[in-house]
């Protein structure tokens, strides 16, 4: 049992290795950014980035649930057909999105935005998110699910370089600002276009099955409107936000909205290893050991992402970004703390997925976006950035508790309440006692939070797993076995 949650644990270290590598270095360059880009400037850019978002956000969540969910249901020449006939769907809707986009995108960006005209910024968004569908989304979600997490690493590392790359170019030699990272962002996506292309075409046939696209509809119609809550849900208070408040406000929530980021991020990473795990263990042979321990892994994970970055960003924020940016020190625990929700979601949305009862999946996401967007009108007018911060955490929370009651009725975990709820209070004693710690100095701030962090995270985790000392001995030697064979790859 413990060499398989190694395996899990190891290729989650992977994972995040790869999106510390690359998300990590955008933070690294967060003090040359918030030094060339304004808070109105990066306000821009934010509430631009979330058109981009709203394509890869909708069609990725589309296309790694259909990937997950049938890349284990067919053999190897029914699956290349299967996902030959998804890409060339995939290449005619952005062909049909950009010719609409040339009659009817500037009157679309207009409804939008009050403050951001569609040229240029509307353009390139829109150009870089469908190049981005049609490569980098479909090829990593290939590689997820088939466990190649250092090919999928690998890819993320060449796509964020290149990205960075031309963004440093435009935004710090040519002082371009906002348009400068979006010029960035559409370069870098096309020097990768040929690369991610090349992953995509070992794994396809390139034939269309009306048979297969029938099945893909059948799966994936019922999760649009769950794709499209994703992206509400994580985007809508921005385009709220942007006919309320300042670009300067917008700015500065844009950058803690960020900084709380890399707790989905991490998440996610978490996630790109257990649910392909999951999936393999309940479709090709149901092992209930391995999947209740698995989940119980996950659910530590999610939950110790969530304080980390919780606990840690503020002080990153002091020390890394200009003076003009600090006050998102202030939002960006809330936030963080609200992406726990979106980790544990995650469990009953597999179980939905495996039962093919992807129309609660989008009921859960609706109803979260629902209460984000109700609040947010109610309470932005007046409280600005303030609400939209702590919309996050009932927004969240909605989305886990509904997805959770409709999946009970398929639900294929044994969940041991007592141990789960001692967790809990075990990482609220040492969140409380963390978050009292406040330090002139930074640098020393995180030292002090870490270190407390760290002593949670091995006590929690011990009682929440069983885990002994010759466990934890053992998991950590799998992990440093991992990150040799890592680094030598």
């Amino acid at each position: 049992m413990t060499n398989t949650l190694g395996r899990v644990a190891g290729n989650s270290l992977i994972y995040i290795s790869g999106e510390i590598i690359t998300k990590g270095s955008y933070f690294l360059l967060i003090p040359l950014y918030t030094r060339y880009i304004t808070p109105a400037e990066n306000g821009i850019l934010g509430a631009s980035l979330a058109v981009r978002n709203f394509l890869t956000i909708v069609f990725f969540t589309i296309i790694v649930n259909i990937v997950t969910r049938y890349y284990y249901s067919f053999k190897e020449l029914e699956r290349r057909v299967f996902f030959g006939t998804l890409w060339i769907s995939l290449i005619l809707i952005t062909c049909s999105l950009l010719i609409l986009s040339k009659f009817f995108g500037a009157q679309i960006f207009l409804i939008i935005y009050k403050q951001i005209p569609y040229y240029p910024y509307g353009q390139l968004v829109l150009l870089t998110g469908l190049i981005l569908v049609i490569s980098d989304r479909f090829s990593l979600a290939l590689l997820r699910v088939q466990e190649k997490a250092k090919q999928y690493v690998v890819f993320i590392i060449l796509a964020f370089t290149a990205k960075t790359s031309f963004t440093i170019y435009f935004v710090v030699i040519q002082g371009e600002q906002a348009l400068g990272a979006l010029k960035g962002e559409l370069f870098g996506a096309v020097i990768m276009l040929l690369p991610f292309c090349s992953i995509i075409m070992k794994n396809i046939s390139l034939k269309m099955s009306w048979k297969y696209l029938y099945e893909i509809g059948k799966f994936g119609l019922p999760l649009i409107p769950h794709a499209i809550a994703s992206w509400g849900l994580a985007l809508s208070d921005i385009l709220i936000l942007e006919r309320y408040v300042s670009l300067h406000a917008l700015g500065i929530y844009t950058l803690s909205r960020q900084f709380a980021r890399m707790t989905g991020i991490i998440i996610s990473a978490i996630g790109n290893a257990w649910s392909p795990f999951f999936m393999k263990n309940t479709i090709k042979s149901y092992n209930p050991e391995v999947v209740d321990r698995s989940t119980m892994l996950y659910l530590g994970g999610v939950v110790t992402a969530g304080m980390g970055v919780a606990l840690l960003s503020p002080g990153l924020i002091r020390i890394m970004a200009a003076p003009q940016y600090h006050a998102a020190a202030m939002f960006v625990s809330i936030i963080s703390l609200a992406y726990i929700g979106f980790g544990l979601y995650i469990i009953p949305s597999n179980i939905l997925q495996i039962n093919k009862k992807t129309k609660y999946m989008s009921l859960s996401t609706g109803l979260s976006l629902l209460t984000s967007v109700i609040l947010n009108i109610v309470f932005i007018p007046n409280l600005g950035i303030v609400a939209a911060t702590w919309v996050t955490i009932p927004a969240y929370s909605v989305m886990f508790i509904v997805a959770f009651i409709a999946s009970y009725r398929w639900n294929i975990i044994s969940y041991d309440w007592k141990r789960i709820f001692g967790y809990a209070i075990i990482c609220c004693i040492f969140y409380t006692a963390a978050s009292m710690i406040r330090i002139s100095s930074p640098l020393i701030e995180l030292v002090l939070k870490g270190f407390l962090l760290l002593i949670c995270i091995i006590i929690s985790m011990s009682y929440l797993m069983h885990f002994s000392i010759d466990d934890w001995g053992t998991i950590i030697q799998k992990f440093v076995i991992r990150g040799k064979k890592t680094i030598g790859t």
